[in-house]
């Protein structure tokens, strides 16, 4: 009978770990299903941010190797302001197939937002913001998943309504091997000042 209570127990303690386990694996998928949709904000490599490759969310790879790019194109040489600027952000990298992006607009001077970013396409990208800054990225639709890039996103950006001095975009992109794991996937980083 004794030997009873203690298999009992021994057998609850096991399926105890087990659950543990299932509970960590679960969260684990969850955290890298909601990166295909909404990313971790504050990785655009810009103002001291790290990027994900810097935090290890996608590894393997050099930060900016050869073979790939992001471009970010409609930055005015000298904004002015109130004005509205259509922004589109390009990555590329051969044989890759899902592609993602986040991006920033700070002024220099001081670091905070500089301007304002709108969705133009919702199917494509959201903007969210975290201490105050205002980020845009893509959405899960946005990823273009088993697609050969370049991949493009394009948004709004409406400049500050008095000058701020120099503005800075800082961009980040992931050009993702679509295999679910953060392995294989390449990471650029692109940066244009107004």
């Amino acid at each position: 009978e004794p030997t009873r209570g203690v298999m009992r127990i021994h057998s609850s303690g096991l399926k105890y770990k087990i659950l543990i386990i299932f509970l960590l694996l679960a969260s684990f998928t969850g955290i890298l299903l909601a990166n295909f949709s909404q990313p971790e904000l504050g990785v655009t490599g810009g103002f001291g941010q790290l990027t994900c490759n810097q935090q290890l969310c996608h590894s393997g790879n050099a930060m900016n190797a050869p073979g790939g790019s992001l471009t970010i194109n409609g930055v005015p040489a000298e904004y002015q302001p109130g004005q509205t600027y259509p922004i589109t952000v390009t990555l590329a990298r051969s044989g890759q197939s899902r592609w993602g992006f986040e991006l920033a607009v700070r002024a220099v001077s001081d670091g905070q937002q500089a301007g304002n970013i709108t969705v133009t396409d919702s199917l494509q990208t959201e903007r969210r913001a975290q201490s105050g800054i205002q980020y845009i990225h893509h959405t899960l639709s946005g990823t273009s998943p088993n697609t050969p890039g370049p991949k493009s996103w394009t948004f709004n950006w409406t400049a500050p309504a008095t000058q701020v001095g120099v503005i800075r975009f800082n961009a980040a992109g992931n050009a993702a091997n679509n295999n679910g794991t953060n392995l294989g996937d390449f990471i650029y980083t692109a940066q244009a000042d107004s």
